[in-house]
Order: C-alpha cells, then sequence, then structure tokens
C-alpha cells in the first residue's frame, strides 16, 4: 500500500518498522511494452537460462552476460495527490438479492498494479 497513508493514528513507523522515506524505492523503474521487452531480451548473450526461467515470449531466454549496453533515462515527479475511491451499487435481478463486493485499485504505486483484484 501508500506509505504515506498509515492505518488509523498509528504512524508508518509505528506500524512496519520503518521510516516512510525508507519503504520508497531508490530504483527507478518502468513498464515496458512486450515488445519492448523482447528487443531487450533477445540482445542478452550468455548461457541458456533454465526451464523454470523461460517467460511467456516467443524466445529462448539467456542469462548474460552481453556486449551491448542500455542507458536507461526516467523522470519522475514526487508529489502527494488525492487517491479518489470510487463507490457503486450493482442492481440485482432477483428477489434473493445478495450484496456483491468487488475491491479494485487504479494506481501504479511503488511497483506497479500487479494484483489489482483484491
Amino acid at each position: 500500500g501508500d506509505p504515506a497513508r498509515a492505518a488509523g493514528p498509528s504512524s508508518v513507523e509505528e506500524i512496519c518498522g520503518f521510516k516512510q522515506e525508507e519503504l520508497i524505492p531508490k530504483i527507478p523503474s518502468i513498464p515496458l511494452s512486450y515488445s519492448s521487452a523482447q528487443e531487450l531480451l533477445e540482445l542478452l548473450g550468455g548461457h541458456a537460462a533454465p526451464h523454470d526461467f523461460q517467460g511467456a515470449l516467443p524466445l529462448n531466454y539467456t542469462l548474460g552476460p552481453s556486449a551491448f549496453r542500455l542507458r536507461l533515462r526516467t523522470q519522475h515527479m514526487e508529489l502527494r495527490t488525492p487517491i479518489p475511491n470510487v463507490i457503486t451499487t450493482i442492481p440485482g435481478r432477483s428477489a434473493q438479492e445478495r450484496p456483491v463486493i468487488l475491491g479494485n485499485h487504479r494506481d501504479a504505486w511503488v511497483y506497479g498494479a500487479a494484483d489489482p483484484n483484491s
């Protein structure tokens, strides 16, 4: 979750034992499309990766080292913005309506929204 939003009256440090600034990743990362990731993975050299290390892209995964170099520059703004809650009601069709609860998040906080349906 968002390290700036401690639950209840406790601080982030009291809840998880780390200061808020210690929870913000120091290594920049950006999402890549499959085609961009494939181009980079195809440039890797070295020994073949183990079978369990093979991904879903149509290529033979390797472990490096590689002769190519990549310079990646990212530009990020660190700022606080509101995180909205979206709440709605979905009307049922039967007399025995039961509540349906769905959860999701619209953010890509820290490492990305890899688990959007919670």
